[in-house]
């Protein structure tokens, strides 16, 4: 919401008709009513919101931000009366929580959210000292049990764009691969391209762990879903791929 261009940019992404949903995730902490009003008024379809604690003091000891946190809820509460067809996810993860904030939490964004959830903190990337002794289990961030996704699947249904258009095979900031540059060619060149149906065969053919990004990346056993899960059908993509 840094950018003042943002309500332009999803009215523009909304009548292109190239996705069927339009979404944001943002910690709202420069949401004003004016903005929720353009958002809304552009057509956003989704805002999911990422919360730092429950308290100014918690925002204060985790992201070194001071919010005025009642007039940002105060804001949320805005959004949520006047959304119109835009659903308003809200989220926190768990390790932001003090005692007691999780009955809080539900209490608080039950009348003024259209989803809520609280989600587990794993260790997904190396180098983050806070999760360096984290027990690793079979849960996902959505408490989701799970067998160890040999295979990872992110590749097949997305893509991530970097602040200097590099796009890469998934939404993770180690750029396993770099399949181009928006400012060169175009998603859809490079989403149907082989630089990333090679990674995608190396991902079946069990070849993960010899990229070195994906060798260190936790990601699929995070985010993914059982529904997600390649491993059982691999022989089969691979026959469709090859």
């Amino acid at each position: 919401m840094m950018n003042k261009s943002l309500p332009k940019m999803v009215r523009l992404a909304k009548e292109s008709g190239i996705a069927q949903r339009i979404e944001i995730i943002s910690n709202a902490s420069l949401l004003t009513h004016d903005m929720a009003d353009s958002l809304i008024e552009a057509g956003l379809d989704g805002l999911r919101v990422s919360l730092q604690g429950m308290s100014a003091k918690k925002y204060k000891e985790i992201c070194s931000y001071n919010p005025d946190f009642d007039q940002f809820i105060q804001n949320l509460r805005y959004f949520y009366k006047n959304r119109g067809n835009c659903e308003l996810f809200i989220k926190i993860i768990d390790v932001a929580l003090d005692e007691g904030d999780e009955t809080e939490f539900y209490s608080l964004f039950n009348d003024i959210s259209d989803r809520m959830h609280i989600e587990r903190c794993r260790n997904v990337y190396e180098g983050v000292v806070f999760t360096d002794n984290m027990r690793e289990d079979t849960l996902g961030r959505w408490g989701n049990s799970h067998e160890p996704f040999e295979i990872c699947p992110l590749s097949f249904f997305q893509l991530g764009i970097f602040p200097n258009g590099d796009v890469e095979p998934c939404d993770t900031i180690y750029k396993p691969i770099i399949l181009g540059n928006v400012h060169l060619e175009t998603l859809k060149n490079m989403y149907s391209g082989d630089k990333l149906r090679i990674f995608q065969i190396q991902q079946l053919k069990s070849k993960r762990q010899h990229n070195k990004k994906c060798a260190i990346c936790t990601s699929p056993d995070d985010v993914s879903l059982p529904i997600d899960r390649l491993d059982d059908d691999i022989e089969q993509i691979l026959s469709r791929m090859c």
